[in-house]
């Protein structure tokens, strides 16, 4: 059980953790490196975030004793999407097909395994 967690106001991680009466203390941040420094301060003993945000945090050097639970199993699942006017169908074509050249090309792959998101 712990003591004071954290999470980034607005994101699927607030409501599961305000809900889930195993933490005393569930605080609300403004940004993902707002929730990092108080870890790293030991102000937070975790911080609930978007896996590949929070990777890119700590990869940057500013949060030494921030680490990735990587065998941490969410409570909650989700995705990340781009947005498109509903009028812009040619602008969305675009992006659907460069999104499946950079898949299919191993360009993806290859910027996620950069940033230790593989």
């Amino acid at each position: 059980l712990l003591d004071v967690v954290g999470a980034q106001i607005g994101t699927a991680f607030v409501a599961p953790l305000l809900k889930s009466g195993l933490f005393r203390v569930a605080k609300i941040y403004d940004t993902i490196p707002d929730i990092m420094r108080d870890v790293n301060s030991g102000r937070l003993q975790a911080g609930f975030a978007d896996a590949p945000i929070a990777a890119y945090n700590i990869q940057q050097g500013k949060f030494p004793d921030v680490r990735l639970v990587k065998d941490y199993k969410p409570m909650v699942t989700g995705s990340v999407g781009i947005g498109i006017r509903k009028a812009d169908g040619e602008l969305l074509k675009k992006v659907d097909a460069a999104l499946a050249k950079l898949k299919a090309d191993g360009t993806i792959k290859s910027i996620l395994a950069k940033w230790g998101q593989e």
